[in-house]
């Protein structure tokens, strides 16, 4: 008889963003906003990276966190990648939970880090094959 695994609810609202690196920055953000119709969020925002591009309002939408490609991580087929630390993909939850989640982390996962961003306050950690996750919550998301 398999064991069963009690199921956390950690009130997941959706797939915030992925990080992916771009190598002309103007270029990308022109792209996603033609082809995909995202937006520029937070304009500014971090020092200019990373550039986070969304579908709607903050803790609604979906999409990309641009960050700029790094000259050493040029693979020789010429593809890029962020940072290690920058390669991830993020879920969204409520702000209101947020305590909750880092709790839940605490119990069940070796190490993670929270980070404050302004607009919102995210919880970095890795999964068993070292993938990076991230789960954010945005201060003053629309109700």
């Amino acid at each position: 008889m398999a064991a069963t695994r009690k199921q956390t609810d950690l009130t997941i609202l959706g797939l915030d963003h992925v990080a992916i690196a771009v190598r002309d920055m103007d270029r990308a953000k022109a792209f996603y906003e033609l082809v995909l119709g995202l937006r520029e969020t937070f304009p500014g925002q971090w020092d200019g990276s990373p550039v986070l591009m969304l579908s709607g309002e903050p803790g609604r939408g979906t999409g990309v966190a641009l960050y700029p490609e790094h000259a050493d991580e040029v693979s020789a087929d010429g593809h890029v990648a962020p940072p290690d630390e920058d390669r991830h993909f993020a879920f969204r939850v409520p702000i209101e939970r947020f305590e909750q989640v880092c709790a839940h982390l605490k119990q069940h996962v070796l190490m993670h880090e929270v980070r404050n961003h302004g607009v919102s306050v995210s919880v970095y950690f890795e999964d068993p094959d070292d993938n990076r996750i991230e789960i954010t919550a945005y201060r003053d998301a629309p109700a």
